[in-house]
């Protein structure tokens, strides 16, 4: 029992500071790494500019609008990904998987595989 105690000063306890909410965007992009699994992700105008992605599964990800400017995509699986315009200027495509990509505009990528370069430049 505090009965007899004396209180020489009160501050209120500091506020905590609440965590942000994250959005299921925002969590996808804090995914978004080498080796992760973004299967089916909805990443359609993110900024994956510079982003280290070797071998990471984007098969069947809307990747629409987003910008993949120098992105190391080294053995990354694309295969059925939305890349209309997606901006690959400068990513490094080397052994990546690009079968059935929806839109791919490959000017400007470095090391696309050589199947994928065929009579168009764009997928």
């Amino acid at each position: 029992m505090l009965a007899s105690a004396l209180i020489i000063s009160c501050s209120p306890a500091p506020s905590a500071t609440p965590m942000p909410t994250l959005t299921k965007a925002e969590t996808l992009l804090k995914m978004a790494r080498a080796g992760a699994n973004l299967k089916d992700a909805d990443l359609s105008g993110a900024d994956l500019s510079d982003r280290i992605l070797q071998g990471t599964n984007l098969s069947g990800a809307d990747l629409s609008g987003a910008d993949l400017t120098g992105a190391y995509l080294f053995k990354a699986d694309l295969s059925g990904a939305d890349l209309v315009w997606a901006n690959l200027s400068g990513a490094d495509l080397l052994g990546a998987n690009l079968d059935n990509v929806i839109g791919a505009d490959l000017t400007g990528a470095r090391n696309v595989p050589d199947k994928y370069l065929g009579d168009c430049g764009k997928c």
